[in-house]
């Protein structure tokens, strides 16, 4: 089998406050909402429609967790650079 890729880019605006909790073994887990926007013309109508696009984001350990709780809040706008788990 070849070579794969899996690399995500997501550029949009925080949809909540980011929330840290930890794991059994004390690893800093954050999770917050990411929304994203496309637009497309409607073939019918001829109109400019704009579509969200809702992602649920994770990430683990102590470096990325405290940054994003010092850093992070509802409405920023955001560029994260990940892979799909």
């Amino acid at each position: 089998m070849g070579r794969s890729v899996n690399l995500t880019i997501l550029l949009g605006n925080v949809g909540v406050d980011p929330e840290i909790r930890y794991t059994s073994n004390g690893t800093p887990v954050a999770r917050f909402s990411l929304a994203t926007n496309s637009q497309y013309t409607d073939t019918s109508t001829g109109e400019l429609k704009e579509i969200t696009s809702w992602h649920n984001l994770v990430m683990y350990g102590k470096k990325p967790a405290d940054v994003i709780q010092k850093y992070v809040k509802k409405g920023n706008p955001l560029h994260v650079v990940g892979h799909i788990a």
